[in-house]
């Protein structure tokens, strides 16, 4: 009797598993035919479903992440949460990130948050620890000059956001408004983090406006300009209310789509190569393949995307067609990506 090996992917969400050769029992005791993110069939499922606003947002920062994460429960990177027991000779972006942030509305002297910080170790003992701050802070100056100005003797607002769409309500807790202005800041210098904070700025801005808690919104957000570091301005488009809540029912489309399979999106995706006006099949996979590579253009260097790997190894952007791109750049203006 002849044997005969199939090799099956590594997931069920594989396109391949969209025939009645091969099936799967990943996700059930009975054969299945996984949908994949082409198939026209949405969720039926009406029972309401809850998501708080930070998962919601973070979903359209990194959809392919957020499936891994929320679907399948699989996570990679999980921060170490044990106390170190070695000292701190550096930082890391996401520390550099967490001063910044406590620096930018730091009203004092900056000098005691110094030595707050090596005294709770978020920064290295001694002077390495201050010329560590010091570069930091030369490098906010700018941002937290142009952040007082907007905000100067005006008081911050926490706002509620509790929406309904169909089965889905989105609840939680935004800050950052000022009389009726939403300020939201990007203190990274990094493309793809910039791109990633944007991002998210401007949906907050999105739910903000659908429930009539600001009347205008605006990022600023550091740049480069011949060598020197300066404030770029955004002010995102006015929106009323019904507009905005249009907007979020346009994005829930992916968002839905997003829990069935992995959405073949990045954020890199959606913006055209070098001297391109607009994104073709080659350039959406060069975007996936250079999220999978290591970034050592900032320090610590930001390691490659292990999700975004796992597809490609199984070759999950191999088959994109211009549906895709059609898709991707809708998905890309409801963002508010490449708007200048």
């Amino acid at each position: 009797m002849e044997e005969k090996i199939v090799k099956h992917p590594l997931h069920g969400f594989s396109s391949k598993y969209d025939n009645e050769k091969l099936v799967t029992y990943l996700y059930s005791e009975d054969p299945l035919t996984f949908k994949t993110q082409k198939d026209d069939e949405e969720q039926t499922d009406n029972a309401l479903q809850e998501i708080w606003v930070n998962s919601f947002v973070k979903f359209f920062e990194a959809p392919i992440d957020w499936y891994f994460n929320h679907v399948l429960g699989i996570k990679y990177n999980e921060e170490d949460d044990t106390l170190e027991d070695t000292e701190l000779f550096g930082l890391d972006y996401l520390q550099q990130w967490s001063f910044k942030q406590e620096l930018l509305r730091h009203e004092e002297d900056p000098e005691a948050l110094i030595q707050k910080g090596i005294k709770q170790g978020s920064l290295p003992l001694k002077n390495q620890g201050k010329y560590t701050a010091e570069q930091l802070i030369e490098e906010l100056q700018p941002l937290k000059q142009r952040y007082k100005e907007l905000t100067d003797n005006k008081k911050e607002v926490s706002n509620d956001i509790d929406l309904r769409f169909g089965n889905i309500r989105i609840k939680g807790t935004l800050e950052g408004v000022f009389d009726k202005h939403y300020i939201g800041v990007t203190t990274s210098k990094s493309s793809t983090s910039a791109l990633k904070y944007r991002t998210r700025n401007y949906l907050r801005s999105l739910l903000l406006y659908a429930c009539e808690a600001i009347e205008s919104a605006t990022e600023l957000t550091l740049q480069k300009e011949k060598g020197k570091i300066a404030v770029q301005e955004i002010d995102y488009p006015k929106l009323e209310k019904q507009a905005a809540i249009n907007q979020i029912e346009s994005l829930l489309k992916f968002f839905r789509k997003g829990q069935n399979s992995p959405l073949m999106f990045c954020l890199e995706a959606a913006i055209p190569g070098k001297d391109m006006d607009d994104i073709t099949i080659d350039s959406v996979k060069d975007a996936f393949e250079n999220r999978m590579k290591e970034n050592s253009n900032v320090q610590p260097p930001i390691p490659g995307n292990q999700y975004i790997t796992m597809l490609w190894n199984e070759g999950y952007f191999e088959e994109i067609n211009e549906e895709d791109l059609e898709e991707i750049r809708e998905f890309a203006g409801l963002l508010n990506i490449n708007e200048k």
